[in-house]
C-alpha cells in the first residue's frame, strides 16, 4: 500500500486500518524525527505491538474479573 492511496482513501471517508495508520506514523516519525524508512517502520511496528499486548492483558484481565462475578 502506498502513502497516496492511503490518504485518497482517508480523505474519501474509509475506515483506517492497521496498514494505513503503519504507513502514516511511519512517514511522520521519517520526517519529524528524521530517522531512516527502515528505523521508523521499526518504532511503529514496536509500538504497534505494545498496543496490541496490552490490549491482549486488558481483555483476558476482563475476562477473568467477568468470571469471578458469576
Amino acid at each position: 500500500m502506498n502513502i497516496f492511496k492511503a490518504l485518497l482513501d482517508l480523505v474519501n471517508g474509509h475506515k483506517m486500518n492497521t496498514g494505513t495508520i503503519v504507513i502514516l506514523a511511519t512517514l511522520i516519525i521519517e520526517q519529524f524525527l528524521g530517522v531512516s524508512k527502515g528505523e521508523a517502520g521499526n518504532i511503529v511496528t514496536n509500538i504497534m505491538m505494545g498496543i496490541g499486548g496490552i490490549t491482549a492483558l486488558v481483555g483476558y484481565i476482563h475476562k477473568i474479573i467477568k468470571g469471578l462475578n458469576k
